[in-house]
């Protein structure tokens, strides 16, 4: 009995000790990416302006767009670090009726006139409306990300299929790679 006390012990005070370090870890990761947020717009915006503002050479102007396209994907990068710690965090606990229909159905008009240019046929199988509960902003987000990535990793002349069946959410395509 005194070794499964000290057992048991043991096992609480290493969970503790996780669990303390997995907070931390994530509060890390959100007051980094929230400090990110600044500098990587300042540093946005100069290389903007200087593309628009000065007199370049060829040269010039492309190594600026290389890092103006870093600073995007890096900018991409701290917004969804953000985005992950907001949700372990518990920020998005509003749950309000969203229709998701309604979400894909606004969202597939902006991707379909974006990638008209590799002509994409799109087959979409929906309900009139789906009503989730959740928070809107993440509705919108899911939805943003999944339809990007289809579009995106389709090839030319590629099939995108969206569907609810069954209360389930289907994004697919068709491409070289899983």
């Amino acid at each position: 009995v005194v070794e499964f006390k000290k057992l048991t012990r043991a096992a609480r005070e290493t969970i503790e000790r996780a669990e303390n370090h997995l907070e931390r870890q994530k509060q890390f990761i959100g007051n980094a990416s929230h400090e990110l947020q600044t500098p990587l717009a300042v540093l946005g915006n100069r290389i903007e302006w200087m593309m628009d503002n000065t007199t370049l050479t060829e040269e010039q102007f492309a190594e600026l767009s290389k890092m103006r396209q870093s600073i995007h994907r890096l900018t991409r990068l701290n917004r969804t670090l953000l985005l992950l710690s907001k949700i372990d965090s518990g920020h998005f606990l509003d749950r309000t009726d969203v229709d998701i229909v309604a979400i894909i159905e606004n969202e597939l008009e902006v991707y379909k006139e974006i990638f008209a240019g590799k002509e994409i046929v799109c087959n979409v199988r929906l309900p009139k409306s789906h009503v989730v509960s959740m928070d809107e902003m993440l509705a919108t987000t899911m939805v943003t990300n999944l339809l990007k990535n289809a579009f995106v990793h389709s090839p030319g002349g590629g099939v995108v299929e969206v569907a609810i069946s069954r209360g389930l959410l289907s994004v697919s395509n068709r491409g070289d790679e899983a």
